[in-house]
Formats: structure tokens, C-alpha cells, sequence
């Protein structure tokens, strides 16, 4: 079986349209572009479509019809693409995994499972097809069923039941019964169920050739199945996704029975022990209706595989319908007596009321019963408690005459039994979960107090390097570094801190405490920015006073400015330049003043950056043996001189 992705799926469905149909009428690309990862194994899926793709697009058949490939003509087409300049190119491993990628594809299709390998076999003969290809043969046989094999499947009904997976319960009771696949009874419509008769018209199941509309029959304990599920909805399709409702069934089995449970053998792998899955129960029925020497015509009526003229003249005749009835009614009798349950009638009411509900049994059902013969031809008297046993009569019809009663006491302490260990198991769930959960949370907490360490310790490093280097320069250099690192440490570092910073330079502790240094007012303005702006720069305040100590005394260079624009105030005249007529000499102006320069406001980031390649500048000036004041860096622009 296949699944499309999402709109795929929608688009196959569109207007009513079947499946199936759409399927066939998809060409190769189509239906393998789309195909969806999920159906494989996580990182697996799309690897496997990439790969198909690529071999049948070198086989030259991917705007092929899956119809087309599946007739006659395009059967042969099919074998020469995949024995031809693809296979020589590409190699017989592609070729085989090719063709098992498409099974699933054509299955749904209605031509069979493993279509690739089959036709293969059949057009080239089974002998030179396993030459070319890895083909194995898939069948394996079941090597006996255990004797709590009933028990343990009716609990696995209830547990559905109790989880709220009425759908599911619902759709693994019709494959007890039925021996169904999903596929079977995916197109399957309600309006299309005749719940008088049983037959269903005019549905397409799956075939091993082309797909046609079929015609089936449900038995009645499968309508009271469906009509219980269905709780009076009267259209739509039976199942809306029967592939979801397989893997919930799947892995309900999954729990209830050991990963060891069945013995199996194939000349593949040998013999081997699995679990349960669903796929088991189909080959359990083929089991009992061999046992029972059913005729093949009839074993495909009752599991929805007939033909259409067989079909429609089982549906169409009263006595044949009742050779369906008797076959699955049979079935359910065998599962009611291997769990030690008293009647067909009060297993489905022990498995269909764990929800609360009272299901209504028609008559039909609650006539059937298990006999002594019924249980002998199948082998599993061991099964059966030795007074339930003695109770059943000796042979006979499984179709009886008498109507069995219901015990409601016997199916309300199975229920309880069933909901307190479903509780029971949902709060060692929780407990489960919340003991992870506290584990997960401890586990997280701790990394978040190992990522916090590993951060302070990272950046505990940088401040100390960065303290170091800042250090390491003033102490190389000495002089004509600190002439160059004084001014920008004042001016760069003020444009990083806040604005308030310079406000409490004047009257703050390591102000005095440089005052009582002998460090000038000017200088300690500055510093006192820088020291402000520790927060920016892992620079301790004790480290700007050391610095501060070592800058020079003489005049700063904004001093210099100053008294250089003092002794020229005279040599200018006015602003436009007027001379005075009357003394011949220039019209004296007032002295310009220039202000400590104020902290701008907070800069960019990009501004910020540039003050430290302009520092990283003057260093290397200073390396070289060169002085620079680096004025016209953090001065505003001031005219060239």
C-alpha cells in the first residue's frame, strides 16, 4: 500500500472520484513524485523516490499510465524498460528496488501486490527473473497459533475501545471476521450498504487484474459492527482513513502481544519469531477457511476478492448469502469460545460497550454459536476452558436456532476490569512522563548553569585580555602612546557611556582621589569619562588613574588650540577680514572660545568601531616610532592647518 502526500491525496478524491481510479489513470511520475517520505523509514523516503524517478525515467516509461503498464501490452513494455539500458546502466540492485518501490503503487491500484515482481516472473518465467533480479520468495507460514491467541485479540478490541478508537475497534472486528485489508474496504461508501441484506453495490476492491465495480456481502454480526460504529450517520465513506485506523490496530497489537510471539518460516529468512501485526489475522482467516474446505469461490466472496459475476450471484441468492453469514459467523463463534466468552452475542457486547454504549444485536447474531466440531476442525480445543467446552453442542449449524442471552453483569465486570487497568496504565504513563519531565527539566537547567559559566568565564577572559592589552600598550610606548591614547580614551570612551557620565566625573570618588594624585582638572575630567565608561570597556578605575598619573603635564592639545587661536586673534581682522583705517591694523575680535568638548550622544555602532581603527591607527604610528594627536579623529572635523 501507498501514501501520497497530502494534496495528492486530496486531488485522487476530488469530486467524489475514486481512488483507485485516479490512481490508474496517474501516470508513473505522478504517482511516484508524490509519494510520501513517511511510508519509509525517517531520511529513507525521499532517497527511494529520487532513485525511482531515476530509473524509470532512463527506462522511458514515466508518463505511462499506471493502467497502461498494467494491460497486456503495457505488461511487456514494463519487462523490456526494466531489462533494458536502465538495468545495464544502472544495475540489477536499482532495478529490483524500483520495482518494489512501485508494488505498493500498483496495489492500491487493484493489480495485486508485488505487481513489479509477479509480472516479471510471469513474462520472463520465474527462473530467468530471479537470475536478473534479487527476488526472494515473500510467503511465509505460520507455524500454529498460540492457545490465548483470542483472549488476548478480543482485549486488544476492548483497549481500542477504551482509548476512543471506536473507528479502529471497529474496522479490526470487520478483519477478524472478514480477513480484510485496508484497502478492501477503503472506497467502501455507507449509502452503499444494504443493511436488510448485507450487500454492498457497486464498490471497487482490489483485484488481481483490472478494477472493476465489484458487489459484496456483510454478514450480520459485521452490520451490527457498523452500525454501532457508525451511531446513525447514513453517507460518507465507511472509514475515512483505514491506513491510520491499521496503524493505531498495529500498534495496540504491538503491546498486547510479545515481540515473540508467532513462530514463522520462509525461505527467505528461515524460521523466525515475530509479533502480531494485522496482517496475521487475514492469514488466521485463510487458515480457517481451509480447515473448513471452503470452496475458492465462496473464500473470495466472503473476504470482498470475488470477481463481479461471482459476487453479484452471491448477492443476488438468500441461501448464498447465508454461506457468507455462516462463514464469518463461524469466526466470530471460534474467537467467543477461545476467549471463554459464552456467545458471539456476548463477545461483541463485552467489546463494544467499554465506551458506555449499549450496542443493539440483531437476532441473526445472537443465534450464532460455536460447536464442538467447529472447534475440533480447527484444532484449538486447548483453547477452550474445559466447562465452557462441555456446554457447547456436539456439532451442528453454527447458525442456531436459540437466541443467546446476554449476561450484563459478566460484560460490566469485564468492562471495569478493562478501564481500571486502562486508568492504571495512564497514570503509570503520566508518571512516567512526569518523571522524564522533571529529569528533562533538571537536564536543562543544568545546561543553562553550564552555558552561563562557560559565558562569564569566556568573558571574565576577554576583560582580562583586553585589560592586559590596553596595560601593555601605555607601559611600550610611555610617552608618545599616552599622548595619542589619552585624548581618544576621553573622547571614545565618553561617546560609549551615558550622557550623565561627565555630570559626575567632578564630585566622584576616584575624581578626588586622582585630585589627591596631583593629576590636573583637565585630565581628570577625561579620565574620569573613561572611568565612567567601564561598563563598555573592561577597564578598571584603578587602571585609568595609573594612566592619567603618566600623561604628561604640559599643555593638552585643545590648550594648544586655544592659545595658538589667542596669539593669531590680532593677524585675521574681522570675520571678513577688515582692517582697521585708522591704526592699519586688523579689527581685534574676541578671543574664540573653545569648551571642553561635551560627550555626544551615544553612537552607532559603526561609529563606535571607527574610533577603535582609528586608535588601532596610532598605535601602529606609535610602534613606528611616530608621534600623532589623532585631533582631527575626535575633534568635530576642525579646519585643516
Amino acid at each position: 500500500m501507498a501514501k501520497f502526500n497530502e494534496a495528492f491525496e486530496e486531488s485522487l478524491r476530488a469530486d467524489g472520484a475514486s481512488r483507485q481510479k485516479s490512481i490508474n489513470s496517474s501516470t508513473l511520475r505522478d504517482v511516484i513524485t508524490n509519494r510520501s517520505p513517511d511510508d519509509y523509514a525517517e531520511g529513507a523516503g525521499q532517497s527511494k523516490i529520487n532513485s525511482a524517478l531515476r530509473f524509470f525515467d532512463k527506462a522511458g516509461i514515466l508518463d505511462m499510465t499506471v493502467e497502461q503498464l498494467a494491460s497486456d501490452e503495457g505488461r511487456v513494455t514494463f519487462v523490456n524498460a526494466m531489462t533494458g539500458d536502465a538495468y545495464a546502466e544502472l544495475g540489477k540492485n536499482q532495478a529490483n528496488e524500483a520495482s518494489k518501490f512501485i508494488s505498493g503503487i500498483f496495489e492500491d491500484a487493484g493489480h495485486g501486490k508485488a505487481w513489479g515482481s509477479n509480472t516479471l516472473k510471469k513474462e520472463l518465467s520465474p527462473a530467468k527473473a530471479k537470475e536478473l533480479f534479487p527476488i526472494e520468495a515473500a510467503q511465509q507460514k505460520v507455524k500454529g497459533y498460540p492457545a490465548d491467541f483470542f483472549t488476548r485479540t478480543k482485549r486488544v478490541v476492548m483497549e481500542l475501545q477504551a482509548a476512543g478508537q471506536k473507528e479502529a475497534a471497529a474496522q479490526f472486528l470487520l478483519s477478524i471476521t472478514g480477513g480484510y485489508r485496508s484497502a478492501d474496504v477503503r472506497d467502501v461508501k455507507v449509502e452503499d450498504i444494504d443493511f436488510r441484506t448485507g450487500v454492498l453495490f457497486d464498490v471497487e476492491v482490489k483485484g488481481a487484474g483490472e478494477t472493476v465495480d465489484k458487489t459484496g456481502i456483510f454478514s450480520s454480526p459485521q452490520l451490527d459492527v457498523i452500525k454501532d460504529y457508525l451511531g446513525g450517520r447514513t453517507e460518507g465513506l465507511l472509514f475515512a482513513d483505514p491506513e491510520a485506523n491499521s496503524k493505531i490496530i498495529n500498534a495496540q497489537l504491538k503491546k498486547s502481544f510479545p515481540s515473540d510471539y508467532l513462530i514463522k518460516k520462509s525461505k527467505a529468512r528461515g524460521t523466525y519469531t515475530t509479533g502480531v501485526t494485522l496482517y496475521d489475522y487475514r492469514h488466521f482467516n485463510e487458515t480457517y477457511l481451509s480447515s473448513l474446505d471452503v470452496s475458492p469461490e465462496l473464500r473470495k466472496v466472503a473476504t470482498l476478492r470475488a470477481p463481479s459475476d461471482v459476487s453479484e450471484k452471491y448477492a443476488a441468492s438468500g441461501a448464498r448469502r447465508k454461506d457468507v453469514n455462516r462463514l464469518h459467523g463461524g469466526l466470530l463463534s471460534l474467537y467467543a469460545a477461545g476467549s471463554n466468552t459464552s456467545s458471539s452475542a456476548q463477545f461483541l457486547n463485552d467489546v463494544l460497550s467499554v465506551d458506555g454504549s449499549q450496542p443493539e444485536l440483531s437476532d441473526k447474531t445472537k443465534k450464532l454459536t460455536a460447536t464442538r466440531e467447529l472447534i475440533e476442525q480447527v484444532g484449538y480445543e486447548d483453547a477452550v476452558s474445559p466447562a465452557l467446552y462441555a456446554s457447547l453442542p456436539e456439532e451442528g449449524d453454527v447458525m442456531g436456532t436459540r437466541v443467546a442471552g446476554i449476561d450484563p453483569d459478566t460484560t460490566a465486570a469485564i468492562n471495569q476490569q478493562i478501564k481500571s487497568e486502562a486508568t492504571e496504565a495512564a497514570l503509570d504513563a503520566d508518571i512516567r512522563a512526569g518523571e522524564k519531565a522533571e529529569e528533562a527539566a533538571a537536564a536543562r537547567a543544568k545546561t543553562l548553569e553550564t552555558k552561563a559559566e562557560q559565558k562569564a568565564e569566556a568573558a571574565a577572559k576577554t576583560n582580562e585580555q583586553t585589560r592586559s592589552s590596553l596595560l601593555n600598550k601605555a607601559m611600550k610606548f610611555g610617552k608618545p602612546i599616552l599622548k595619542v591614547v589619552a585624548p581618544p580614551v576621553g573622547f571614545g570612551l565618553a561617546t560609549i557611556a551615558a550622557d550623565q557620565t561627565r555630570s559626575a566625573v567632578v564630585n566622584s570618588a576616584l575624581a578626588n582621589q586622582a585630585r589627591r594624585l596631583g593629576i590636573p582638572e583637565g585630565v581628570i575630567q577625561t579620565a574620569g569619562v573613561a572611568a565612567g565608561a567601564t561598563e563598555y570597556l573592561p577597564v578598571t578605575p584603578t587602571d585609568v588613574i595609573s594612566v592619567a598619573q603618566s600623561i604628561p603635564t604640559e599643555p593638552s592639545m585643545m590648550q594648544e588650540a586655544r592659545m595658538r587661536q589667542e596669539s593669531r586673534q590680532f593677524d585675521f581682522g574681522d570675520e571678513f577680514g577688515n582692517i582697521d583705517p585708522d591704526t592699519g591694523q586688523a579689527i581685534p575680535t574676541a578671543p574664540v572660545n573653545i569648551p571642553d568638548p561635551a560627550p555626544p550622544a551615544r553612537p552607532s555602532f559603526m561609529e563606535a568601531g571607527a574610533a577603535k581603527d582609528r586608535v588601532n591607527l596610532a598605535t601602529r604610528a606609535a610602534e613606528q616610532g611616530q608621534e600623532t594627536t589623532m585631533t582631527g579623529s575626535f575633534l568635530n572635523n576642525p579646519e585643516p592647518r
